[in-house]
């Protein structure tokens, strides 16, 4: 069974004390130090169940009973520092308080399982890392965290959509339409840069028949996300409208659905595979 995978950023807001100590332990850690946090972890405690939610609580209590049962995989970031940690937690550890604070509840990584990556030399992680959230599981693109904690670079993950970030799955798309692949899609000139400020459009060009083409790219699979960009799409003024993403659905005749998997095979029996290698592997 593959390890589920958590993200952690020790953040605190107001408190940074500590946070170079847990850094250097190889621990991660959350604060709970208000009335009404600690009447919910107490609750969890003693009853395994809390009527009221706070969302880094739950969370924390979901990665505590996925390790009763498994070891779980931690990608852990600190404050104002670069380089993240990737580490495991063994199965069966509890967290515990920590000695200077017991505010602060600790889950210790196994030590010689750590690994430290500079957060620049992967860009995949931009779209890993939430930058409002203090912990989570990772379901997208797990791999990446996985396939670094085994071996430490990403020399030999495998050639997927799935192993790339959100940003290069719309450059994927835009190259795609630069190429003759796209047929009458084909664009000839790029209007918009690639993720520009535009709402409803990720890419704007000019096709080699002079229409004016806009798309949206997304790569959820979220039928009521994908609904509504087509209907921001319908909005836009372009002759030709496009939505790339996973799920293909029925819909109005003047957009056209392209299936992000199809743009990947395409692309990747069509000469660029090293592109996508570098993609992924970068």
């Amino acid at each position: 069974m593959e390890e589920k995978v958590y993200l952690i950023r020790i953040n605190f807001q107001y408190d940074e004390t500590y946070i170079e100590d847990f850094n250097r332990l190889n621990q991660i850690a959350i604060l709970v130090d208000q009335d009404d946090e600690k009447e919910v972890l107490e609750n969890y405690i003693k009853e395994n169940k809390s009527k009221k939610k706070i969302q880094y609580i739950d969370r924390w209590i979901s990665l505590q009973n996925n390790i009763i049962e498994n070891d779980v995989l931690i990608l852990a970031t600190y404050k104002n520092n670069p380089i993240a940690k990737v580490g495991r937690i063994k199965k069966g550890t509890a967290f515990f308080n920590f000695s200077k604070d017991e505010n602060y509840k600790i889950f210790q990584l196994e030590k010689e399982t750590v690994k430290s990556i500079n957060l620049s030399d992967y860009p995949i992680f931009s779209s890993i890392i939430p930058s409002q959230v203090t912990i989570s599981p990772i379901r997208k693109r797990v791999n990446v965290v996985r396939h670094l904690f085994h071996f430490g670079n990403l020399d030999k993950l495998e050639l997927a959509l799935s192993n790339i970030s959100e940003k290069l799955v719309e450059l994927l798309c835009v190259e795609w339409l630069r190429s003759d692949l796209a047929k009458e899609n084909q664009i000839k000139y790029q209007l918009l840069l690639t993720g520009g400020n535009l709402a409803n459009i990720d890419i704007l060009g000019i096709t080699i028949n002079e229409k004016c083409l806009a798309a949206q790219v997304t790569d959820t699979s979220d039928k009521k996300t994908i609904e509504l960009k087509i209907k921001k799409l319908k909005n836009s003024k372009s002759d030709i409208k496009l939505l790339f993403c996973n799920n293909i659905l029925k819909t109005d005749p003047e957009i056209q659905i392209i299936s992000l998997q199809k743009v990947w095979d395409e692309l990747m029996n069509n000469g660029y595979e090293r592109m996508l290698e570098t993609m992924v592997r970068q």
